[in-house]
């Protein structure tokens, strides 16, 4: 979303292109590289990334692009929740430098940082091999600290990827979400859901660009059947929706005619949030009141409010990063009947050395469910459940996945009955195109009886039928030097599948190197070009080769003999025996795949059974040719040893291809 103009007028910055391919020298270049780095920097520190972004964006146009423009670009994109360019751009900086030892000393939590924006992209094995890493070589002993934290966190995402089969999520639609942020849900009688919308207006210039202005939060509602949602309204209560204030976070306490909300100012390049309340008198919701400093604490944030009685006593909970507390935002409480008093902290059951926000009581279960940023998670947020009251807390339990996810989620609403409830989420979404992780849309989740069951084998060949003439030779992809880098062993203990999930999510590690001291319309094509080997190529191969596992099956199960053939290539790198044993390792990771895939449904075919076979049902011949067919050039020196990984050519020889289906 554009929301400011260029520091340049757009008709100007045509000029200055004409003058650059003319006559302007390096230092008017470099001049306006620095102008506009350094309103970038002014962005940042204000908190606006996104415009941050475009001004190091801008300033990359005008002189070749210095390290440093490249990390803080990744940093924008970071903190602006846009983790897959945050990669790409640390990714490049890194590209940039031979020297492990410098990149350090200039940059000492690249990497750091590096492993966050690839985990919350998805990408935890490669996020773990950084963090690895960092504790083994890492200088700075604070990024060796936060390491072993992180370390902690991805441990805990290895032993829990396996979804709540009795869960179901989806997203709420158009009619509520949109390509900005819903966030905060609070149901009303089961039949209408209050959320924050942020609304704003656009406008275009004389150009055709498209600006926007009266950019604020406000609550919206929408009306709820079934499954279905209404499409979303203002909410026109005046004494809460104030014109051109930021307002967000609404809840209602029903037993007292309140409704409770957030007022967030700008102050000082500082969103300071406020805690308010409207009462209902003879059906009128009067003026809004501001709860007091005890609560509204000066030069804090107070957010996140959440009203609940329980045990004859109503408590409202809320978020604060007031001091006192055991790190950044803490979970408090105060008794309304006492709003004089100074609010609680809930403790360190609770309460960690990071973030805790978006409280939810729910007191059929006298459970606290929560969002925290550090206890074991997947990611950013996590949604949290602690059955207590008050201060006394049981350890938080993860709600787990799919509610949770490698993005953030926050601000739950739980049903009564606990088998379903609201959240919110910047996972990726349909409504989110150029920062697919930018913002928030709403979900509910479901608790189902049975497990959900995918599709029958059936169905999915009729959908995605496989026809040998049509789709062989299959070609499937690896990594360089996989499966096991350095080996001379011709087996591996590897899934293929293993290994071709983690080359795909190594795409924006592969685009910094395949662009490296490119620029431009060269960088672009460059980029597209690694974009659609990924995202195209290996997820097509991945698909192909589950469909035609199918077909094995099915034409193993109706008593069919099959011959397989196949052959294992590798590019030019190192000595033909040591490719030779490479293929054979590529080799034997499709046929552990083959073994495993679908729970070994496949391995009883792969067995002889004497005295009757001499071959078993399912007879798999390969073929081992190194890089005896390889076209690509050998490399000499470092730098061509480097292209020769990332090179189209290389990448597409690193292969295997299963050439014939053969039924006997």
């Amino acid at each position: 979303m554009k929301v400011f103009k260029p520091l340049i007028p757009i008709q100007v910055l045509g000029l200055l292109a004409l003058m650059l391919i003319s006559n302007t020298t390096l230092f008017s270049q470099e001049r306006y590289l620095l102008a506009y780095e350094k309103q970038g920097d002014k962005e940042m520190n204000k908190g606006n990334y996104d415009q941050a972004l475009e001004c190091y964006n801008i300033a990359r146009r005008f002189f070749k692009t210095p390290p440093r423009l490249y990390y803080k670009c990744g940093e924008a994109s970071r903190l602006s929740q846009n983790y897959d360019k945050a990669e790409y751009w640390y990714e490049k900086l890194i590209s940039e430098y031979d020297d492990e030892e410098d990149i350090n000393k200039e940059y000492p939590y690249l990497y750091l940082n590096l492993a966050r924006a690839s985990l919350q992209n998805n990408n935890p094995a490669y996020s773990m091999e950084i963090i690895q890493n960092l504790l083994e070589d890492s200088p700075n002993l604070e990024v060796y600290n936060q390491a072993k934290q992180e370390y902690k966190r991805l441990d805990w995402i290895f032993n829990n990827q396996e979804p709540d089969p009795t869960k179901e999520v989806y997203n709420l639609g158009n009619n509520v979400n949109s390509a900005t942020s819903q966030t905060g849900s609070f149901v009303q009688n089961d039949s209408i859901l209050y959320f924050t919308h942020l609304s704003y207006t656009t406008h275009k210039d004389q150009y055709g660009d498209t600006y926007y202005s009266n950019i604020f939060n406000q609550i919206h509602y929408t009306y709820i059947d079934s499954l279905h949602h209404s499409p979303h309204q203002v909410l026109d209560i005046k004494s809460i929706n104030r014109k051109n204030r930021n307002i967000s976070n609404l809840c209602i306490d029903s037993l007292n005619q309140r409704i409770y909300f957030n007022i967030c100012n700008n102050l000082n390049n500082n969103t300071i949030c406020e805690i308010y309340y409207t009462e209902n008198q003879d059906g009128i919701w009067k003026k809004a009141k501001k709860l007091g400093k005890n609560i509204n604490l000066k030069g804090y944030n107070n957010t996140h409010p959440h009203i609940t009685t329980h045990k004859g006593e109503t408590l409202l909970y809320f978020s604060s990063n007031r001091e006192g507390g055991y790190g950044g935002y803490d979970l408090w409480y105060i008794n309304v009947d006492s709003l004089e008093t100074n609010p609680i902290n809930l403790g360190p059951s609770i309460n960690t050395e990071g973030d805790e926000i978006t409280p939810y009581y729910s007191i059929a279960d006298e459970t606290l469910y929560f969002s925290s940023n550090h206890h074991p998670g997947y990611g950013g947020y996590d949604l949290f459940s602690s059955k207590g009251w008050k201060q006394r807390w049981n350890k938080p339990q993860n709600l787990k996945m799919p509610i949770n996810s490698s993005a953030n989620e926050t601000h739950p609403y739980i049903y009564p009955d606990q088998t379903k409830g609201y959240y919110s989420s910047n996972r990726p979404s349909a409504n989110k195109q150029a920062n697919k992780t930018c913002c928030y849309d709403i979900y509910k989740f479901y608790t189902v009886e049975k497990p959900h069951r995918e599709p029958t084998l059936e169905k999915i060949r009729q959908e995605h039928p496989f026809i040998p003439a049509l789709d062989l030779p299959l070609v499937l992809y690896f990594h360089n030097d996989q499966p096991d880098p350095g080996s001379i062993k011709p087996t591996t203990d590897l899934d293929y599948l293993h290994t071709l999930e983690n080359y795909i999510k190594l795409q924006n590690h592969y685009k910094a190197q395949h662009s490296k001291g490119l620029r431009d319309s060269v960088e672009t094509a460059a980029l597209d070009s690694i974009t659609h080997f990924f995202e195209i190529e290996l997820n097509a191969s991945k698909q192909k080769l589950n469909q035609m596992l199918e077909y094995l099956e099915d034409k193993l199960s109706e008593g069919n003999k099959i011959d397989l053939s196949i052959r294992g290539y590798s590019s030019s790198l190192h000595n033909q025996v040591y490719n030779y044993y490479l293929s054979e390792r590529r080799i034997h990771s499709l046929k552990n795949h083959i073994k495993n895939w679908n729970n070994g449904v496949l391995q009883p075919y792969l067995t002889i059974i004497p005295p009757l076979d001499t071959l078993p049902q399912l007879h798999i011949k390969t073929l081992a040719i190194g890089k005896s067919q390889s076209t690509s050039p050998n490399p000499t020196t470092v730098e061509e040893k480097r292209k020769s990984i990332y090179r189209l050519d290389a990448i597409r020889e690193r292969k295997i291809e299963i050439k014939l289906i053969e039924i006997r």
